[in-house]
Formats: structure tokens, C-alpha cells, sequence
């Protein structure tokens, strides 16, 4: 009997537990080129993109039972033209195992400094998360306009449920 009320007791603490951790790697980073210009008095490249899965996110929980996660995405500019547009979208569904889901992200949205939903997941029973999420990027507005130096922005994630 006694070893039965330590089980359940045991059981309803692990149940009440539920840290959540995000992890997002690698960067980006992309370099202008002379190639880039295709003749003398031509533009830069309208728009700029990342690999489709530039960025793989995993949204961690500690729920044994599904759990309904919401992905945030903000910028937060370290050197960065008020010109230049950066936008991240999903181009996958990544895993979050049985009975799981994603939903959202799919087209561009245009980061700043508040955070906005991207995505919204549902992990599957025993999960322990939803993983391998694909996050493309692409920056607009690069132009001749723009003074030629090295620009750099945080891309942060924050999860919720």
C-alpha cells in the first residue's frame, strides 16, 4: 500500500512538471557579391533568401500528454538598416509524434522588434516536443541606397502553450 502511494504521488508531481525549452541553429549569413549585379547601373537582387532549412527549431516540453505550443519570432537589431525588410516563414512540418500537428508559418511575415506568432504546434503522446521545424529567411529592400557595410540582427523565438 505503501509503495502504491508513493507511485501515484510520485506520478502526479511528474505530471504537474512542464519546462518548456527552444532551441534554433544555426545562423545565416550572407555575403554581397560582384556577382550579384548583373550588369553596370543594374540593382542588386530584389529579394535575398536563406536554404529553405536554414534554421531547425525545436519547441521542448516535458508533458506527457499533448500539449498545444505556440512559436513566436522577433528581431532584435544589433547594426541594422531601417531599409532592409528580413521575413522568416516554415517550409516543413518537422515531428512531433503521434497524433501531432503543425499549422501556420507558412508564408513570409516581416520580423520586428514585437514578438509575433509564427506557428502552432501539437505534440503527439510521449513526444516530448515538436522537433526539426524548417525556418527559411529572406531580406528585401537591398539596394544601391543602402551604404555598403556588415548588417546583423537577433533573431529570437519564444514558445508558449
Amino acid at each position: 500500500m505503501r509503495w502504491l502511494a508513493c507511485t501515484i504521488l510520485t506520478f502526479m508531481i511528474s505530471m504537474g512538471l512542464k519546462a518548456q525549452t527552444i532551441t534554433a541553429s544555426p545562423g545565416w549569413t550572407y555575403t554581397l557579391s560582384s556577382s550579384d549585379i548583373s550588369e553596370a547601373g543594374n540593382d542588386y537582387n530584389v529579394n535575398i533568401e536563406s536554404a529553405a532549412n536554414q534554421t531547425l527549431v525545436d519547441a521542448v516540453t516535458n508533458s506527457f500528454y499533448s500539449a498545444t505550443i505556440r512559436v513566436a519570432v522577433e528581431k532584435i537589431d544589433n547594426n541594422w538598416s531601417n531599409q532592409l525588410i528580413l521575413s522568416a516563414r516554415r517550409t516543413g512540418n518537422g515531428s512531433g509524434g503521434w497524433f501531432s500537428g503543425v499549422s501556420g508559418g507558412l508564408n513570409y511575415i516581416q520580423l520586428s522588434s514585437t514578438p509575433q506568432l509564427l506557428y502552432t504546434c501539437t505534440t503527439g503522446y510521449f513526444s516530448g516536443g515538436y522537433f526539426d521545424v524548417p525556418i527559411q529567411y529572406r531580406v528585401q529592400g537591398l539596394s544601391l541606397l543602402v551604404p555598403a557595410q556588415s548588417y546583423s540582427t537577433t533573431v529570437r523565438y519564444t514558445i508558449t502553450n
